[in-house]
């Protein structure tokens, strides 16, 4: 017992008392600092919550509504911030050296780019920062032959093509659901990742029981959580929820009824409603415009109006980007935390085609094949170790400060421009400075203090999106045109994963999904229908953990093997 009992016992850990205690810290009394959560994919206004100087937990901030609201992964990212996986120091030709010679060796090659008439590319994910966006146009003034390209690991080209063909501006429309009495959604996961912000405030809202409670229609191929709270869910094919948007749309700008007896029901419910319904859809341009229409068609009162800006991707302009690669135009290629030799769905072809790329940067938080191509790596710096600033919005700014020291040898992008703008040693090379600067610009009459404080304020920007077009006849034709089959493929993001961005955070890996309330793995999900056509089981091993089939999963030429089922 004796053995027993000193083999449990716990280290002795001695407190050290502060010898100068700092004002603003009290032994085992939270501090809170507002900030903004930002990784490219998920933004959140959010409160970090600190003990003795180390972030703990992130929490909503009140004062920021809908925008304010924070997702599993906002909510896991302080357990990314402490990842021993990270990138430590900076690297220069995989080995490890100091931000001084890394320096070197990229202004070197910035300088031979520039001289040889190559472009300097920074490939980045989406980000809506006015200051990073200034600091760029300032080095791309040194450096005339810069380009910013943005690239992110799940685009939303489909919705912002959409936006531009229809309100002619490259931005996302708002949705604000509490004057709303009915809500259509095609494919629309409004509750998950949809459009880059979630409704689900204003849903919340809108589902107080009484005279004006909003109805919910969902129609889609796979279970989300949007559907698991409908009212009426129809369980269709892609092919068949296409052909559904197409009737509806059909029915409501020519008044003849539809011979699809789901259309018809949805059609009359939405013109019963008129302005107080609204019409969403995901998938595809084609489904995203139509939707539009017909909300201009209904006047919904749920369209504000108001313009998001967190998603940049353009797939043209990658597409010019990968053909100056390819023909050896690019002379440096600046890589601020993507991997699209990982995610791009070409990704081999674009790792071949780096081998005409003399000098490669990597701005990377982990040992990723972007991190593995690069001559020169920078640890890019946590959201809660930087200073930064977002525009996620109309009328709407916010701020992200620092909550701890940084813990490795790390560096944002933008102190990295900075030095590669203004030379090495220079004191105007202090990102705070910078920001705090700039941002009185943004700020008007509210000091940066306060806004910092606040991590929330309203800003002057008041760009408006309006109806400015849309091709109905070709979106038309688009969905028609999709082929039904006997199995057809949907695509959605993981509540826990998203991007990817913290596919190695064991607090996502092991959040049970809400619908499957699976966990560890991706997967596919299949009817017992079609499992039972194509002998899938799922079985139980000894230790009661689930031990299903595997399958070989081709689509359009690509094969991925050995997929996991979730019947």
């Amino acid at each position: 017992a004796a053995v027993t009992l000193a083999a449990c016992e716990a280290p002795v850990i001695k407190t050290i008392p502060y010898v100068v205690k700092p004002h603003d810290i009290i032994p085992g009394v939270p501090n809170y600092y507002a900030s903004t959560y930002f990784d490219g994919f998920d933004f959140a206004s959010v409160l970090v919550k600190t003990r003795e100087g180390r972030p703990i937990k992130i929490d909503p901030n009140p004062a920021a509504g809908d925008l304010g609201k924070t997702n599993a992964r906002a909510q896991a990212s302080v357990l990314s911030l402490y990842d021993n996986d990270k990138v430590k120091q900076p690297k220069l030709d995989g080995k490890d050296e100091t931000f001084d010679k890394v320096d070197d060796f990229i202004l070197k090659g910035l300088n031979e780019a520039q001289s040889a008439g190559k472009k300097i590319v920074l490939l980045s994910q989406s980000f809506a920062s006015p200051t990073f966006k200034k600091l760029f146009a300032e080095f791309k003034a040194k450096y005339p032959t810069a380009e910013l390209v943005t690239y992110d690991a799940v685009p939303y080209s489909a919705a912002l093509d959409a936006a531009q063909e229809v309100f002619g501006q490259r931005a996302l429309p708002v949705y604000d659901l509490k004057g709303s009495e009915l809500v259509v959604a095609f494919q629309a996961d409004f509750l998950g990742d949809y459009n880059a912000s979630s409704l689900e405030s204003s849903y919340a809202a809108a589902r107080v029981p009484g005279a004006t409670m909003m109805r919910h229609i969902q129609v889609e191929s796979n279970m989300s959580l949007t559907g698991a709270n409908a009212d009426s869910r129809y369980r269709l094919k892609p092919s068949a929820v296409n052909k559904t948007l197409v009737e509806v749309y059909n029915a409501i700008v020519s008044g003849i009824s539809s011979a699809d007896k789901t259309a018809n029901e949805i059609v009359k419910e939405l013109l019963a409603k008129g302005n107080k319904a609204v019409v969403l859809a995901d998938g595809s341009k084609a489904a995203h415009v139509l939707a539009h229409l017909i909300n201009q068609k209904l006047g919904s009162v749920a369209f504000t109006g108001k313009a998001n800006f967190l998603k940049e991707f353009d797939k043209a302009r990658f597409e010019e980007f990968l053909g100056w690669v390819n023909g050896g135009q690019v002379g440096v290629l600046i890589s601020n935390n993507v991997d699209p030799i990982y995610s791009y769905h070409k990704g081999q072809d674009f790792k071949k085609s780096l081998a005409k790329v003399p000098c490669i940067v990597a701005v990377a938080d982990k040992k990723n094949e972007m991190y593995k191509a690069a001559k020169a790596v920078i640890p890019v710096a946590n959201w809660l170790e930087s200073w930064g600033d977002i525009e996620p919005q109309t009328g709407v700014y916010t701020l992200m400060q620092p909550t701890i020291q940084k813990i490795f040898k790390s560096r944002q992008i933008e102190e990295s421009l900075l030095v590669w703008k203004n030379g090495k040693n220079n004191a105007a090379n202090n990102y705070y400075d910078y920001l705090k600067a700039n941002a009185s610009s943004l700020l008007g009459a509210t000091s940066f203090n306060k806004a910092l404080y606040n991590g929330f304020i309203t800003s002057s920007n008041t760009t408006m999106l309006s109806y400015a077009g849309g091709n109905a006849g070709q979106a038309l034709a688009e969905l028609g045109n999709f082929k039904a089959a006997d199995l057809e493929l949907v695509l959605y993001t993981k509540t826990s994963i998203g991007d990817g961005t913290q596919a190695n955070n064991p607090w996502l890996q092991e959040l049970p999904d809400p619908i499957t309330r699976m966990s560890w793995d991706n997967y596919l999900t299949i009817s017992p229908k079609d499992a039972e056509k194509f002998e899938i089981d799922n079985d139980l091993n000894a230790r009661m953990q689930l031990d299903g089939s595997i399958v070989n999963l081709t689509v359009n030429g690509v094969k991925i093997e050995n997929v996991p089922v979730f019947i």
